[in-house]
């Protein structure tokens, strides 16, 4: 491709320091996107789990008052932020920080209590908020800011599933060691990875990055099937390096035959009682009584008959090939979305599946 004109994006600095002046605010929040916007206010003794991609993060927290008199109690840029420096989010691990532990510990830094393990069935990890009791009414906001780049965290894409022509937000995090030319770029997953000559020859959409470090871009979903979202440092084919790769899936808009099959969904953690919303590619090679159920991620894989018995709720897919169905979060713990070709326990064979948890 001759890439004649680029994108250039002022970058972000993150200065390395426990705690910050008044006047700054979180950077991952003053856009006009709006991206990884701050949770709260959590009221005394509220507890919060929050997913993110696996890497290194700034927690930023402000204590907020619960009780609104005024537009500046509502606006985030005029609350005194203060940040703890390098957390680390990690694959299949929840962390635990217990928010205004003042009486107990003397600096901020020993807010943060650990890990233990999570059974989520990605790449994520997640992050468990206890809001400290406080006898002034006040609350707290937080939210974490990507610090780094690097295989698990460099791009993160607004959701997973597209319909043809939507647009495909994505946020990137790339270095300033990077050439003036590094760019991001559609490409179908069947293409090898590693080679920048050969992925430049079948991006079918890029836009450059060059050394902005951090940002956000915008592409358009492309037809149908399984593309992904590639980093390269250079687009020079004798240096250029892939950095990392997040795959989104395009599906139909209408209900139109497709080959490939598999689960997404719009987030991986819910309330009780809150929407799933579900995306699927299934085949016409399926049964008319081909399913979609919610099941214990307990419950062993592969049988249709044990599967049956113990989901909590199914609806049938059929031969659609591919479409948009909507669950209803039901009680705490962890869950799988299975999919099946058949109702028929003789014959019926688990597709593909995915977890997510209720908290």
């Amino acid at each position: 491709m001759d890439k004649k004109s680029y994108l250039v994006l002022s970058g972000i600095m993150i200065f390395l320091m426990i705690t910050v002046a008044d006047a700054m605010v979180p950077p991952c929040i003053v856009s006009s996107n709006q991206y990884n916007p701050y949770h709260g206010p959590m009221n005394p003794g509220d507890i919060m789990s929050v997913f993110y991609p696996s890497g290194m993060y700034d927690l930023w927290y402000a204590e907020i008052p619960l009780t609104v008199t005024g537009a500046a109690d509502q606006d985030f840029t005029t609350w005194n932020w203060q940040k703890i420096q390098d957390i680390e989010i990690k694959a299949k691990k929840e962390l635990h920080v217990h928010l205004g532990l003042k009486e107990e510990v003397s600096e901020p830094l020993e807010w943060i209590r650990g890990y233990e393990d999570s059974t989520t069935a990605t790449e994520t990890g997640s992050i468990r908020l206890y809001a400290g009791s406080k006898e002034n009414s006040s609350g707290w906001a937080f939210v974490l800011c990507n610090t780094g780049a690097g295989p698990e965290n460099c791009l993160v894409p607004e959701r997973l599933t597209y319909y043809p022509g939507q647009p495909v937000l994505v946020w990137y995090r790339g270095l300033p060691s990077f050439d003036d030319d590094a760019w991001v770029g559609i490409i179908p997953t069947a293409i090898p990875h590693g080679s920048e000559e050969i992925n430049d020859e079948n991006d079918v959409s890029y836009q450059y990055i060059g050394k902005t470090g951090s940002g956000s871009l915008t592409f358009e979903a492309p037809e149908p099937g399984r593309w992904d979202l590639r980093m390269f440092d250079s687009d020079d084919s004798d240096i250029g390096k892939e950095i990392c790769a997040v795959e989104i899936l395009v599906i139909p808009a209408g209900t139109g035959d497709v080959t490939d099959d598999g689960i997404r969904i719009n987030k991986l953690a819910f309330y009780p009682g809150e929407t799933i919303e579900v995306w699927y590619l299934g085949s016409s090679s399926f049964y008319d009584d081909a399913w979609i159920g919610i099941i214990p991620s307990a419950v062993p894989h592969g049988s249709e008959e044990i599967n049956d018995e113990n989901d909590v709720s199914y609806q049938y897919i059929g031969k659609k090939g591919s479409g948009r169905l909507t669950f209803e979060a039901l009680e705490p713990g962890w869950w799988d979305l299975r999919m099946f070709d058949s109702d028929d326990s003789d014959i019926g064979k688990e597709i593909c599946s995915l977890s997510f948890t209720v908290l």
